[in-house]
C-alpha cells in the first residue's frame, strides 16, 4: 500500500511554525499585529483539529466510470478534515451499512455518522459540497 500524504497534517504544521515565527517577532517587536497573527492561527489550528471530520462514503466500484465521477466530485472541492472512502462489500466502517441506490454508485456525506440524503449525480453531490469548504 502506498502512502499518501496528508495535506490538512501539511498544513496544519505550516501554520504552527507559521505561529513559532510571528510569536518570535513579537516577542522581538512587541508590535500588536504580530501578536493578533499568532492569536487567529492557533484559533483557526484548534478548529481544524478538534471539530469532526466530513466523512464521505462512496458506495460502489473505484474502477467504474459513475463512482469515479463522485470522487471527481468530491476532490474538485477542498474540504478541510474529511475521510473518503470508496468500494464495495468493505470492511471498511464508514462503508458499514450503506448501500448503492438502484444499482447506482450513490455518496454518503455524514458528519458524526449522521448523513445526509444519500447522492447518486456528482451533479448534486457537487452541490452539496461547496457549503464544507472551496473550489480548488
Amino acid at each position: 500500500m502506498r502512502r499518501r500524504s496528508c495535506a490538512s497534517c501539511r498544513k496544519t504544521t505550516s501554520n504552527a511554525l507559521l505561529s513559532r515565527i510571528y510569536l518570535h517577532a513579537f516577542l522581538l517587536t512587541g508590535a500588536p499585529l504580530y501578536r493578533r497573527v499568532v492569536e487567529e492561527t492557533l484559533a483557526y489550528v484548534l478548529r481544524e483539529m478538534t471539530s469532526p471530520p466530513l466523512e464521505i462514503a462512496v458506495v460502489g466500484d473505484p474502477q467504474e466510470e459513475g463512482a469515479r465521477a463522485l470522487l471527481q466530485a468530491v476532490f474538485h472541492y477542498y474540504v478541510p478534515n474529511k475521510v473518503v472512502a470508496c468500494g464495495k462489500d468493505s470492511d471498511v466502517f464508514l462503508l458499514k451499512d450503506r448501500a448503492q441506490i438502484s444499482t447506482r454508485p450513490t455518496a454518503y456525506v455524514c458528519r458524526n455518522n449522521a448523513c445526509q440524503v444519500p447522492i447518486t449525480s456528482p451533479t448534486e453531490l457537487a452541490k452539496h459540497l461547496p457549503k464544507f469548504g472551496e473550489i480548488r
